[in-house]
């Protein structure tokens, strides 16, 4: 509850209690988000998961039932992962809803206290003040505001709104302070009648989102195409219904659906990361943005430092200090709204309130602040604001010019005070107007907060590979002393706005590259600043607490507010640092990288597995070798070379600088080379080793004797070896290949495995030879029992693909031969 200089008392209880009752409260249902329902519905009936669901339906029709739960495995886990993490990000979701929703200060039989804006009853008089959102519509009674309405028109123009001028929900007061009425509630209001569609849920891809959905489109279309020609040839040859849609199975198996659900768990496991460090994220999105983020724009005030200022000293430029003092009391008593720096002020000087013909509320625009009093027949201003305003309309000895330069190249903020004569501050339109002759009075200098392990953040941005932008609404050369003491290098270049002001198109970008204090910035020209910084390539993040980083937030890639900004402020962010922990955004950073590198990772398994079956497939299929896997077989190929290895990386990922490459690019090095190549073997001996088993058999005489008999046939016989033999193998040059998998250099002469893949990777195939030595586990998984020399030309086999693949990367064989280089 606080206390507010007014006449007005407000609604009464009963009052309230008789609109609550009449249905005239705000109690809107904003529809940002899914339901509980609509999250189940779209993560078990998605394209992938009904292919899945139907061909489940059509082995156990036909008996069988193993085969069928094995597949449909795949499906649930899909189904499981993507619940689980989707209702976990809904409930934090909602959290972060409740934790940012807007308060309203509401007037009731003369008292002022916060409730929730589904409280607000029709009638009821809102107390603004600077920074707060305006809930609902109305119309002002008493005070006056300066409104940003950019939310609702798009302009940025700040709007003066006096008694008797109606406000909009969705917009916020910028300076002043006021009490407007509710003339309109829920659904009514401007805002929600404007955005009730927009605000509906709307799934954005992320850029790597977007490749991989193109991926899966298009490996979809290949499948397609591959159940078609397989059909076909099962029809000339008169194959049964049975083994069709077995086949069939696993043609769909080259959609790697299990890959939602790995990138699902890793933007999970990153949420829960980041948040454990005190960075709350509040769009999904936000978690991929981190890992592309490589300019950071700071704002400096709440993000470098508190916003805690102390008036280290005030120097009377007059020949009495006592002028200075009392007009002082004047200003800081009878000035409306309150900031820090009035604030600071407050604790040294405070005297009784004057009456004021105007008043100029500070705002990063114009950076003076004003009242206009009378003084006997005539009419006195006061003035406060930053030096190089106020010397446009002032004379200032040398000397003071002197001290001044001195105290902002210590790292200190400093602020002239002046007089004036002046008729008034404001023009006809209501806005500020600066008067044109301003006796200086005193100069204030003031002391900013740097916040604890400031120095230390800083520098794991750096480590992280990320550029520093320091965009403040203060003199350039003190926020140049600060960034050097937090450790900015010596030689560290800063510009003013006053000076981009005077730039064209290019030189304004050239200056937003070079320069990385940037002093004096307006609001505008933050954006603008923003705006250059994409159009160049980067990918921007920025922080901000305060209304004036409203537009440039909305414009970065990446948006950040501290949880004690203001409302308007948290509103835009993607991510709210709680407690305004800033020392929580590095490891945010460097947990966005990692999942980038182990979703990179992963689509490398993933594409070079889908590569592999595509050409094997369709080689044994011109050929006229029988299909080379069975359901079970791929799903455990599918389980143990790519699913398991790919929940491992994403587990035990590593940070990495974000490529500026596409996904697709950025893979291609290892995936080439490493699905052609076993592509290539895996055909050689599928081929080779069904003709040497049906040798064995005496088949191929009897087919090349008997021309009645199909070539199909023959080897029906050795169909369960040499599936096996090819399901080894498979299984083990994937295991092989996930040991490369975060090698950057591959071709370097000396490699460095990471032991926990190269542990886990052993694993994997002991859980293999298990299976296989089993004969309950073989028989369940279609697998037969290999003999010695089966084993021997297996391993064989393994170990020649293997060194012939180390070569082709070392001597960059494909690279040479396509005429290309496949560099990730």
């Amino acid at each position: 509850m606080e206390d507010i200089d007014t006449n007005l008392t407000g609604l009464s209880g009963l009052e309230v209690a008789d609109r609550v009752s009449k249905g005239l409260v705000n109690n809107y249902q904003d529809k940002t988000g899914r339901t509980y329902w609509q999250i189940f519905k779209e993560n078990v009936f998605n394209f992938i998961n009904v292919v899945l669901f139907v061909i489940t339906i059509l082995l156990i029709s036909l008996g069988m039932v193993s085969d069928g739960v094995v597949y449909i495995l795949v499906a649930f886990l899909n189904i499981i992962v993507g619940l689980v993490q989707e209702i976990y990000a809904k409930m934090k979701l909602d959290q972060i809803s409740s934790l940012t929703s807007p308060k309203a200060r509401i007037l009731r039989e003369g008292k002022v206290k916060n409730y929730d804006t589904s409280q607000i009853v029709l009638d009821d008089l809102i107390v603004l003040k600077e920074g707060d959102l305006i809930p609902v519509d109305g119309c002002l009674v008493e005070g006056s505001v300066q409104v940003d309405e950019s939310l609702l028109t798009g302009e940025s123009e700040r709007i003066n709104k006096e008694q008797g001028s109606e406000v909009f929900s969705g917009s916020f007061a910028v300076t002043g302070s006021a009490i407007y009425k509710v003339l309109k509630i829920g659904q009514d209001n401007l805002a929600n009648q404007i955005t009730s569609k927009a605000k509906a849920y709307s799934s954005n891809y992320t850029p790597m989102q977007k490749d991989i959905n193109l991926t899966i489109r298009i490996l979809f279309l290949i499948a397609v195409v591959l159940v078609i020609l397989v059909s076909m040839q099962a029809t000339l040859n008169k194959g049964d219904l049975k083994e069709g849609i077995q086949n069939t199975a696993v043609i769909v198996g080259i959609i790697p659906n299990s890959l939602f659900a790995i990138i699902n768990l890793a933007y999970a496991l990153g949420g829960v990361a980041i948040l454990r460090r005190g960075a709350l994220v509040q769009k999904l999105n936000a978690i991929e943005s981190l890992s592309h983020v490589n300019v950071l724009c700071l704002d400096k005030t709440g993000t470098i430092t508190t916003k805690n200022l102390v008036l280290e000293e005030t120097i009377a430029t007059t020949n009495s200090p006592k002028i200075l003092q009392t007009a002082l009391r004047y200003f800081v008593t009878s000035i409306s709204s309150t900031n820090a720096t009035s604030e600071a002020i407050k604790k040294k000087y405070s005297g009784k309130k004057i009456a004021l013909l105007e008043e100029v509320n500070f705002s990063s625009e114009h950076k003076w602040s004003g009242i206009l009093y009378k003084s006997g027949v005539k009419s006195q201003a006061l003035i406060l604001g930053a030096p190089e305003i106020l010397l446009k309309s002032a004379k200032f000895a040398d000397n003071y010019k002197e001290i001044l330069q001195a105290k902002q190249n210590a790292g200190l903020r400093v602020l002239l005070f002046g007089s004036s004569t002046a008729k008034s501050i404001l023009n006809k339109q209501k806005s500020p107007i600066l008067p044109e002759q301003i006796e200086i009075l005193g100069i204030l200098i003031f002391s900013d907060q740097i916040r604890k392990n400031a120095r230390q953040t800083l520098d794991k941005f750096v480590e992280a590979g990320v550029e520093l932008k320091i965009i403040s609404g203060d003199n350039p050369e003190t926020v140049t002393s600060l960034a050097k003491q937090i450790g900015f290098s010596q030689n560290l270049k800063s510009i003013s706005g006053i000076e981009l002001d005077t730039l064209d198109e290019v030189s304004f970008t050239k200056a937003t590259l070079t320069n990385s204090v940037f002093g004096r910035i307006t609001p505008g020209q933050k954006e603008r600043i923003v705006e250059v910084l994409k159009a160049n390539g980067k990918y921007v993040a920025m922080t901000g607490d305060g209304v004036n980083d409203v537009l440039a937030l909305k414009k970065a890639d990446l948006s950040i507010a501290m949880e004690s900004g203001s409302q308007a402020t948290r509103n835009v962010a993607d991510i709210l640092l709680l407690k305004d922990s800033f020392s929580s955004l590095p490891y945010g950073l460097i947990e966005g990288q990692k999942i980038r590198s182990s979703l990179q990772n992963v689509f490398k398994i993933y594409l070079t597995r889908v590569i592999y079956l595509i050409m094997i497939i369709i080689a044994v299929s011109i050929i006229g070798l029988p299909f080379p896997l069975s359901v079970k077989q791929n799903a455990l190929v599918a389980t143990l070379a790519a699913g398991l290895p790919a929940l491992i990386i994403t587990i035990w990922s590593k940070p990495g600088l974000a490529s500026e490459k596409s996904l697709f690019k950025s893979v291609l090095n290892y995936v080439v080379p490493a699905s052609l190549s076993m592509s290539a073997f895996a055909i050689t001996f599928f081929a080779g080793f069904t003709l040497i088993k049906s040798l064995e058999d005496g088949n191929i005489i009897n087919d090349l004797l008997n021309t009645n008999m199909s070539l199909r046939s023959s080897l029906e016989g050795v169909v369960p070896v040499i599936r096996t033999f090819l399901t080894a193998f498979l299984v083990a040059s994937g295991l092989i290949l996930l040991n490369f998998i975060s090698i950057k250099d591959l071709q370097s002469k000396k490699l460095v495995f990471d032991w926990k893949i190269l542990l886990s990777s052993l694993f994997l195939f002991g859980v293999f030879m298990f299976i296989s030595i089993k004969s309950e586990y073989a028989e369940f998984w279609s697998l037969e029992v290999l003999g010695a020399s089966d084993i021997i030309v297996l391993i064989s086999s393994v170990l020649i693909w293997a060194y012939s693949m180390r070569k082709i990367w070392q001597y960059r064989v494909l690279d040479r031969f396509l005429g290309v280089k496949l560099d990730g």
